[in-house]
């Protein structure tokens, strides 16, 4: 039957304020929704703001298919990784680590979103680029966008390099730009604002 072996991989600090680890592709969302949560926490926002860290979204998005459907939400911010400029993938698939928040373009995701998020992190000095989808997202916005009678939804990624290995990479700074536009877009009222 075999042994069972492993990568023992620990994080460590890169040059650049990058970081390299397992499991990125998740910390570093996480981290970027808990330091926007911080900063909205400041804001006293008027509208009511939910986080949700669902599990199991690369076994069929099932964390967030249950939780959007028991939360009446009206609107939702998906944040995600997608490809870091890296050799193995086209350039135009990807974004250069230290390039900000890249912000999702596909029919899944709600346009008027998308727009007040480019909006807002042209006018917040916020760096990013634009991650064109031409379908499905792979993200939990694929489903989150069909819960109930649809939740409009936008999607912010951190670009991430080596993606599914021991050895992910982020930079630092893309993964606090997409928590400054996710408090950007709160403080700026969401669609309603």
């Amino acid at each position: 039957q075999g042994d069972l072996a492993l990568f023992d991989a620990p994080a460590i600090e890169l040059k650049n304020n990058r970081i390299s680890s397992k499991a990125l592709d998740n910390r570093a969302g996480m981290a970027a929704v808990i330091m926007a949560a911080k900063k909205i926490a400041t804001q006293n926002p008027k509208s009511k703001v939910v986080l949700l860290f669902p599990t199991g979204e690369e076994l069929g998005l099932r964390g967030a298919r249950v939780s959007a459907y028991d939360i009446p939400a009206d609107e939702c911010i998906v944040v995600d990784v997608s490809f870091g400029d890296c050799m193995e993938v086209p350039a135009s698939k990807t974004a250069k680590l230290g390039s900000g928040a890249m912000i999702g373009i596909s029919p899944v995701l709600d346009k008027n979103i998308y727009n007040k998020l480019k909006r807002l992190a042209k006018e917040n000095g916020i760096p990013f680029t634009l991650e064109v989808m031409g379908g499905a997202t792979s993200t939990d916005a694929d489903v989150i966008t069909l819960t109930r009678s649809g939740i409009p939804s936008g999607l912010i990624s951190i670009p991430l390099r080596n993606m599914h290995t021991p050895a992910e990479v982020v930079d630092i700074n893309d993964v606090k730009a997409v928590a400054n536009l996710i408090a950007a877009y709160v403080e700026g009222g969401g669609l309603n604002g």
